[in-house]
């Protein structure tokens, strides 16, 4: 029995030692320690801070047209016409100028009026048109940096001919009230104010004009004139219609607006 519990004892010392694991060694290459023990370098620092940026320079805008005007925006042939443009500019104008592709029969000396550097300019421009029909002249400024303001177009009718308002010659007088070209001389009218109706006083009145001091004077749609009565095309708008305007006596059209005539 005790041989028996050797043997076992024996048996059980030998598989153990059959079985242990043998232990092994790890090689690593001393190149590969080192990459191993060395950490990725990483920039514990920010970027260097951006300057401030310098402070913004102002901005320059476009000089601008204020305001434009003609007289008269319907000249006769050969009738001067005079453009009136004010322009405005935040830093400074250098000059306003004109253009125009249309045939014109006199032009200013000059295609541009100088500013001097002011913030706000006016100038003057005359012209003439040799030939009827529209004329189209466009203004624009020029600032201190040299920018442009947008052309500004204006355009001016020119007139065939002497515009004359023509007279409503009514067929008969109205009850109680004379009315000129009516073929009566009525007690109210003379040769002054309706040489038609009452030709024997016109003619009698040649050499002899009547004479005056003042317009109130004269009769209708005649002015003073060197001491005599002087017929003219009208004294006042209300005598030129609809459209139309009284200038220096004669009735011209109204400059156009964006609703009509402006008059």
């Amino acid at each position: 029995m005790a041989r028996a519990l050797l043997l076992l004892a024996l048996a059980f010392l030998l598989l153990g030692c059959v079985t242990s694991p043998t232990p092994t060694t790890t090689v690593v290459s001393a190149s590969a320690s080192a990459t191993a023990s060395v950490a990725p370098t990483v920039s514990v620092f920010p970027a260097s801070p951006t300057p401030y940026a310098s402070a913004t320079a102002p901005v320059d805008y476009l000089p601008r047209i204020a305001s434009t005007s003609a007289r008269p925006s319907n000249p006769d042939r050969n009738e001067p016409f005079t453009l009136e443009v004010s322009a405005v500019d935040d830093a400074g104008l250098q000059s306003i100028s004109w253009q125009s592709y249309d045939a014109l029969s006199s032009v200013p000396a000059s295609p541009s009026s100088d500013c001097g550097m002011a913030k706000s300019c006016s100038a003057t421009f005359t012209f003439k048109s040799a030939s009827e029909g529209e004329r189209i002249i466009r203004v624009y400024a020029t600032d201190s940096s040299g920018q442009e303001a947008p052309r500004s177009p204006i355009t001016i009718t020119v007139r065939p001919f002497d515009y004359k308002e023509p007279t409503t010659t009514p067929s008969a007088s109205v009850q109680g009230i004379s009315v000129c070209g009516n073929g009566v001389c009525d007690a109210s009218e003379s040769s002054a104010t309706c040489s038609s109706d009452c030709p024997a006083a016109a003619a009698s009145a040649q050499a002899s004009v009547e004479a005056c001091s003042s317009n109130e004077a004269c009769g209708y749609k005649q002015i003073c004139q060197g001491g005599e009565c002087v017929d003219v095309d009208c004294t006042n708008d209300a005598q030129c219609g609809y459209g139309k305007e009284c200038e220096s006596n004669r009735c011209v059209r109204c400059p156009s607006g964006p609703y009509g005539p402006a008059c």
